[in-house]
């Protein structure tokens, strides 16, 4: 059986993200919105 978990945040993701990036002493190297994905942004505006 496989697992596909998805995560939904109500736009606080970020917020989500440095808080457990604290909690657990690790360190985010890259991170990408969707608004920020130019790939996103290209099939939007052909549309």
């Amino acid at each position: 059986m496989q697992i596909n978990p998805y995560l939904n945040f109500n736009g606080r993701c970020e917020e989500a993200f440095r808080f457990y990036e604290k909690l657990l002493a690790g360190k985010i190297v890259f991170m990408m919105t969707w608004g920020g994905n130019r790939r996103r942004r290209r099939k939007c505006q052909r549309n």
